[in-house]
């Protein structure tokens, strides 16, 4: 029953995972998965930059129960420039959110995004640790990449349009807001019909 618990879990909170690894004992209440690896071609976005950052994360149900339509939209703006992540805040809709301890799952790792014109790169390594009200536990890790190119005028643009995409950032609508000097916002917008979900990552450009 746990780990029923635990995949819907992961079904809800990210993309589907290239692989399980856990134990056939359904006492073990905790499922390891690891998206964006696995049998899928690897994704070259380039070198990162030295020294990134950890982020920090929330865990939020979006505003109107929906995790398609309650969270913020992107608005565009200059994103010239290097890029890395200091945080990232998970949308989720209220049927998803329902299943999780939002207060106690976690979000950790590290990223970074490159905007040159039309052409963008961007790389997301991170750690889900998703508990639910019960018992079960994911342990989900994320290798998030997208390289492409994109209307820099547009504040948003498909994933279908990338050279490659892997992990959360395939069948999706990818996104970016200016919010303010050297600040800015990456948005990763599930297409799933059922209980999307969107990643928002905060950026700081670098000198």
């Amino acid at each position: 029953m746990a780990l029923l618990a635990a995949g819907a879990i992961a079904a809800a909170c990210g993309p589907a995972p290239a692989g399980d690894v856990g134990s056939d004992d359904a006492s073990d209440d905790i499922v390891e998965s690891d998206s964006g690896r696995g049998d899928v071609p690897m994704c070259d976005a380039g070198l990162p930059p030295s020294m990134l950052p950890d982020v920090t994360s929330t865990i939020t149900v979006s505003a109107g129960g929906d995790a398609g339509t309650g969270t913020p939209m992107p608005t565009g703006g200059m994103a010239a420039g290097t890029w890395v992540a200091e945080g990232v805040g998970l949308f989720l809709s209220g049927r998803a959110a329902a299943a999780l301890d939002v207060t106690r799952s976690t979000i950790r790792g590290t990223g970074w995004a490159a905007f040159d014109g039309g052409n963008y790169r961007f790389v997301l390594d991170l750690e889900l640790t998703l508990i639910s009200g019960t018992v079960a536990m994911v342990r989900q890790m994320e290798h998030d990449v997208a390289v492409g190119t994109r209307n820099p005028d547009a504040p948003e643009w498909p994933s279908s349009s990338a050279v490659c995409a892997l992990g959360r950032a395939r069948d999706s609508t990818l996104g970016f807001s200016l919010d303010a000097p050297g600040r800015g916002r990456l948005f990763i917008r599930s297409n799933a019909r059922v209980d999307p979900s969107v990643m928002i990552v905060q950026l700081r450009r670098l000198p």
